[in-house]
């Protein structure tokens, strides 16, 4: 398998659970309760290897466009692209406070506020890299 392939194979394989879920992602450790719940075909609190496979195959047939059982770069490409494309349209929408179809710098907010004001544990009236690193994580598991 060609590295191109092999690296977009790999995104995707890496990126289908939490987007099928969409639910923040893996990475914010939400993603992985509504993955589970996706699974979980019959609502009974357990996914069986039944389950796993039919929604590993849901997933595989969401980017095997044209259904011949392959995923090639360019179907994983497009398939990358589009989901960006949604979370892009998705985040936007949610800034563009005006709703004139953009944003603009002043509409270009730290979620929950100044940044400044969020992450300033030690009110010294800047922040450092670890009060920054804290303020994401604490806006993104509350």
């Amino acid at each position: 398998m060609n590295r191109a392939l092999y690296v977009a194979l790999a995104g995707f394989l890496a990126a289908a659970l939490p987007h099928a879920a969409d639910a923040g992602g893996m990475r914010h450790g939400k993603g992985f309760d509504a993955m589970f719940k996706a699974m979980d075909q019959d609502g009974n609190g357990e996914v069986t290897q039944a389950e796993v496979d039919a929604f590993k195959q849901a997933r595989f047939a969401e980017v095997d466009a044209d259904g011949d059982g392959r995923i090639t770069l360019e179907e994983a490409t497009a398939h990358e692209q589009a989901k960006a494309a949604e979370r892009a349209q998705e985040r936007l929408a949610r800034m563009d406070e005006n709703k004139d179809g953009a944003i603009t710098a002043d509409e270009m907010k730290f979620p929950g506020g100044s940044l400044i004001e969020k992450a300033d544990a030690d009110g010294s009236g800047g922040v450092t890299m670890d009060e920054i690193k804290a303020a994401w994580e604490k806006h993104h598991n509350d």
